[in-house]
Order: C-alpha cells, then structure tokens, then sequence
C-alpha cells in the first residue's frame, strides 16, 4: 500500500516536474523518490526509469529528453540531495546499529542476475503473479488502450514494470 500510494504521488510529482522543472518541483519530486527507497530499495530504480521516460514517445522525444535533461541538470540535482536528504536518516541508523553504511539484510539471499526466472515470477504455482492476481494480466493489456489516451506514459510504465519484474525475478 505504501509503494502503491508512494508511486501515485510519484507519477503526479514527474507530471509537475516536466511542466515547470522548479526548485520546489525538483525537492519535491526528491522527498517522493526517497520516500520510495525508504519503503524498499529496489524500487527506487522503476521510479528513476518512470521519471526520466516520462513523455518519450519516439526517436525525436529521446533527444528532447536527453536535452531536457542536460538543460536541467542543476534541478536534477536538487532532486537528488532531497532525496538523499530524506533517506540519510535510515543510513545513519544503520551506521550507528551495525557499524555499515549499507546493510544487506537477507544473508542468505541476494540477486543473481544471469539467472532470471521471468516464468516463474509470473506463472509458478508458488509465486505466479499473474496466477494468484489474474487482475494484474487484465490490467496489462491496458499499455494499448493507453496508447491513444495517455501516449506519453507508454514507455515509462512499460520500463518501469519490465525492469520490477526483472529485479523480482534475480532475487533468489
């Protein structure tokens, strides 16, 4: 419910932010991408792809992006000193409780990323998202009726899913 409400705000925070790429707008969009990384640190990387995607929708808008991007590079990184700023008390907990900056919680598990188990992710008996929530199979097929109303989240959410369901499927 968290990463749920937290991406909400996200997505509205990265709307704001390609308007008016602001100061305020920028800490903004910061505080909401380490609030994201506070509740689990893997999905700081789908919301990275989220707002950098945002409005590409083809070869032209890449390098719009890319230029955007470069123009701006000074609110970019107001968004990440806000975003550090919001997670820094969590590291400094580590610290003090573990004598580590980063702490790696599950000893025993990890990531392994040559051996992806896309399948299993989606379909095992055990784990199957699409088995124990078919919802979430119907709610993918709406990338194409995206397509004519809100063209500019295509790519984004497509990346975004397709990178959260590899990082789901490398951890072992």
């Amino acid at each position: 419910i968290f990463s749920f409400s937290l991406f909400c705000a996200l997505i509205h925070c990265a709307e704001l932010w390609h308007r008016r790429p602001a100061t305020l707008e920028s800490a903004l969009l910061g505080v909401v991408i380490g609030m994201i990384g506070l509740v689990r640190i893997p999905n700081l990387l789908p919301a990275a792809v989220i707002v950098l995607l945002y409005g590409i929708r083809g070869r032209t808008d890449f390098r719009v992006k890319m230029r955007f991007l470069v123009d701006y590079r000074m609110q970019i990184g107001v968004a990440v000193m806000s975003a550090a700023l919001v997670f820094s008390p969590q590291t400094w907990y580590w610290k003090e409780m573990t004598r580590h900056w980063i702490v790696q919680p599950y000893y025993y598990e990890g990531f392994n990323f040559f051996r992806p188990r896309i399948s299993d992710v989606l379909f095992s008996v055990r784990r199957g998202w699409w088995l124990w929530s078919p919802l979430a199979l119907v709610a993918c097929f709406g990338f194409f009726a995206m397509r004519e109303k809100n063209p500019e989240y295509i790519l984004p959410f497509a990346a975004a899913l397709l990178v959260h369901l590899y990082l789901v499927s490398v951890w072992h």
